[in-house]
C-alpha cells in the first residue's frame, strides 16, 4: 500500500461528527507528502516537530486530511485538546486518543502496564503546603494541634513521615511513568509486528495534536511537557500544530513580558515547519463565508453588480482589496464577515453598490482615522497621510462592471478603479427618490456630452451611468457610512 495524497475530492471525517472535509483548494497535501516522507524516514527515532501556521489557515483541516491519509500504513491518533481543555489534565486526553484509536486489545500485558502506568502518573501527587501533607499522610490536622512542651519534636515526627511518604509517592512515580514508557514503546512495535484490523503497519507512530493555541496557558503548556518528558520514546513522532505565535503570546501571559516565550518552546520541538500563508483568493473560495448556501440567501437583494458568478462578484473583488493592503487572514474573515452580515441585514429592496461597501469596509479597518477623513472630508494630517497610504496600495487595483440594466450607452462592460469608486460615488449615500432622478440624468447627460464632443469619456463614466440606471428603479440609496459603522461592532 502506498500513500494517496490526492486531496482533490472531499471525505469524511472518520473521528467526526458527520464532518466532510471538502476538496483542497490551498494546495496543501504537497506539505503533508513532503512531511511524511521526512518523518516517516525517521523510522526508530522520537521526534516532536511544530506545525506553525497563523490562525484561519486551516491547520485542523490539514491535519484531518494527513491522518485520513496515513492512518492505514502509520498507527495514527488525532487530539483535538482543546476539547479536554475543562479537565486540567492533558495526560488523561492523550492516553485515552491512543486507547482509543489504535484499538488496543483488553487484558494483554502490555496494555495493562500502558494503562496502569498512566494512572498512577495522574493520580501522582504534586508537592502540597506541608499542614495539608501531613493531614493527608498521618490523619493529623495540623491547624487544630495543642502543642505541649515537645511541640517542636512531635512535629519534627510528623514532617519526617510526610517527607518518607512524598519520598515513597516519588519514586512510586518514577516507576510508573517508566511502566508508562516500556508499555507505549512494545505497543508500537507490537503494532507494526503483527496485523491489527487486515492493517500492516511501518513506523513511526504519528500523534497529531491539535488546538493547543486554543488552550488556557498553563493547559498548553502542560501538555508540552507532557510530551516532552513521558512520550520521548522511539518510533514516536508528534506533530503539534500552532499559531506559534499566539501561544508565545499565551505563554508571556504565564511568565511575564520579559519571558522569552521563544525559546522556551524551542525546547520543546526538534524543527519547525511552516505552512505558508494560502491565496487569498483560493482562501477566500475555500471558507464557508461564501458558501452556497450563504449566497443564496443573498441572491435576492438587490446588489450591484448583480450575483451571477460568486467569484467575479465577490470573491475577485474583495480578495484584490484585501491582498493589496496585505492583510493577515484574521483580518480579511473580519472583513467578509462584516460584508456578508451587512448584507444579510438589507431590505430586499435596498440597493447596494458591492464593490463599494467593500473598500469602505478595508479601510474601515486599515485606518480608522483615514475612513472618518474620507467620511466628513475633515483633512488632518496624519488621516491625509493614511488615506494617502490606502489609494497608494489599492487606488489603482480595477474591477470590472457589466452592464445590466440595457442601458442604450456604447458599453456593455466597464473597468473602474478603487480610487475612481470612492470619487465617484462618495455622495451616493442617502438619496431619496429625487436626489436618485437627478444623479441618474446628470450621469447621463455628462456621458452623452463626453462621447458626442469626444472629449474623452473614460470607463468610470459608463459605471456611474450605468449605476445610476440601476438605482433609478429604487426610492432610496442606504447610507453606506451607516452600514459600515454597524458592521463596525461586529470584533
Amino acid at each position: 500500500m502506498t500513500y494517496e495524497f490526492s486531496w482533490n475530492d472531499e471525505i469524511n471525517f472518520s473521528l467526526g461528527n458527520n464532518e466532510t472535509l471538502p476538496s483542497d483548494t490551498l494546495d496543501r497535501a504537497k506539505y503533508a507528502k513532503f512531511l511524511t516522507n521526512y518523518l516517516g524516514n525517521l523510522e526508530n527515532k522520537n521526534y516532536v516537530l511544530n506545525l506553525d501556521c497563523e490562525w484561519g489557515a486551516g491547520k485542523s483541516y490539514f491535519l484531518k486530511r494527513w491522518y485520513e491519509t496515513i492512518k492505514n500504513l502509520h498507527p495514527s491518533v488525532y487530539v483535538d485538546v482543546w476539547k479536554h481543555d475543562f479537565s486540567n489534565d492533558p495526560l488523561l486526553a492523550i492516553t485515552t486518543a491512543i486507547t482509543t484509536q489504535l484499538g488496543f486489545i483488553a487484558n494483554s500485558t502490555d496494555d495493562e502496564n500502558f494503562l496502569s502506568g498512566a494512572g498512577a502518573f495522574i493520580k501522582g501527587i504534586a508537592p502540597e503546603l506541608v499542614k495539608g501533607i501531613t493531614k493527608k499522610v498521618t490523619g493529623i490536622d495540623y491547624e487544630n494541634m495543642e502543642f505541649n512542651g515537645d511541640g517542636d519534636k512531635t512535629f519534627s515526627d510528623i514532617a519526617g513521615a510526610a517527607t518518607k511518604q512524598l519520598i515513597k509517592q516519588h519514586e512510586e512515580q518514577v516507576k510508573s511513568i517508566e511502566q508508562f514508557k516500556t508499555a507505549i514503546e512494545a505497543k508500537a512495535s507490537a503494532l507494526i509486528q503483527y496485523n491489527i484490523k487486515d492493517k500492516e503497519y511501518r513506523n513511526p507512530v504519528f500523534i497529531f495534536i491539535d488546538e493547543l493555541d486554543r488552550c488556557r496557558p498553563n493547559y498548553a503548556v502542560e501538555t508540552l511537557e507532557i510530551i516532552k518528558h513521558l512520550f520521548d520514546i522511539p518510533k514516536i513522532v508528534f506533530i503539534v500544530a500552532t499559531d506559534t505565535q499566539e501561544l508565545q503570546h499565551a505563554i508571556k501571559v504565564l511568565y511575564g513580558n520579559n519571558f522569552s516565550s521563544a525559546s522556551y518552546l524551542n525546547r520543546f520541538f526538534h524543527r519547525r515547519f511552516t505552512l505558508a500563508p494560502p491565496n487569498t483568493e483560493n482562501f477566500l473560495i475555500s471558507s464557508d463565508i461564501f458558501s452556497n448556501e450563504q449566497l443564496d440567501r443573498i441572491s435576492q437583494k438587490a446588489i450591484w453588480p448583480r450575483i451571477e458568478n460568486k467569484h467575479e462578484s465577490l470573491i475577485f473583488p474583495l480578495s484584490q482589496i484585501c491582498q493589496g493592503l496585505n492583510l493577515e487572514l484574521r483580518s480579511i474573515i473580519q472583513i467578509s464577515e462584516r460584508f456578508m452580515a451587512t448584507i444579510v441585514n438589507l431590505e430586499d429592496n435596498t440597493p447596494v453598490l458591492s464593490i463599494y461597501l467593500m473598500g469602505l469596509l478595508a479601510l474601515y479597518h486599515y485606518n480608522l482615522d483615514a475612513y472618518k477623513l474620507y467620511k466628513t472630508q475633515k483633512a488632518n494630517k496624519f488621516a491625509n497621510e493614511a488615506l494617502t497610504s490606502f489609494y497608494s496600495q489599492i487606488g489603482n487595483i480595477t474591477f470590472s462592471c457589466i452592464n445590466q440594466n440595457n442601458v442604450k450607452e456604447p458599453i456593455v462592460k466597464g473597468d473602474i478603479s478603487i480610487r475612481d469608486i470612492f470619487s465617484e460615488f462618495r455622495d451616493i449615500s442617502s438619496m431619496n427618490k429625487t436626489q436618485i432622478a437627478q444623479g441618474c440624468s446628470t450621469s447621463k447627460r455628462n456621458l452623452t456630452s463626453k462621447v458626442n464632443n469626444h472629449r474623452g469619456a473614460v470607463q468610470s463614466d459608463f459605471v456611474k451611468a450605468d449605476y445610476f440606471d440601476f438605482l433609478s428603479q429604487f426610492e432610496f440609496s442606504p447610507n453606506y457610512f451607516d452600514l459600515v459603522e454597524m458592521a463596525g461592532h461586529l470584533g
